[in-house]
């Protein structure tokens, strides 16, 4: 071989060679993860706890109605059937708060700071899927606090 057919056969090998490990042009992104579906959230929590701490004794459950772009809307039912709707609520990376107005009877309200132990929540009512300090207030004051497990029902739809 002559030494330009040399060169041109080593450049086109070179060539060849750095195709081979090139990264391509055109590259696909990854499918972004989809979006939980939030409605799986919708329904009631109660304390899956046999022995209710006593100064939660009137706190029945609270349930989440509806949650759009991470605010939370739902309410706290108690034992005699008064619901206290939450004036503030949100969901985000699986962190769950909440805050509810005051009865008018007595001024109790209630306030909530969690997290999500499964997605979707399982909907055996004796397996733990949020965990988190329930607080009782009365006139704006903290009364009572407890770090509580919540178990979980679907709403029927």
């Amino acid at each position: 071989m002559t030494g330009r057919k040399v060169f041109l056969f080593l450049a086109g090998a070179i060539l060849l060679g750095a195709a081979s490990t090139a990264q391509p042009l055109v590259t696909t992104l990854p499918q972004q993860q989809k979006a939980p579906n939030v409605s799986a959230y919708y329904g009631s929590y109660v304390i899956a706890k046999a022995d209710q701490p006593p100064a939660f004794r009137d706190f029945r459950e609270f349930v989440i109605d509806s949650i759009a772009t991470n605010v939370v809307r739902g309410r706290v039912v108690l034992r005699d059937g008064a619901e206290l709707r939450f004036t503030s609520g949100s969901l985000h990376a699986g962190r769950l708060q909440f805050t509810t107005v005051r009865s008018p009877q007595g001024g109790v309200s209630y306030s909530f700071q969690g997290d999500m132990l499964s997605f979707p929540p399982n909907p055996d009512s004796k397996i733990p899927v949020l965990e988190g300090t329930l607080k009782l207030h009365r006139h704006g004051a903290a009364r009572a606090a407890g770090k509580l497990p919540f178990a979980f029902r679907p709403i029927a739809q």
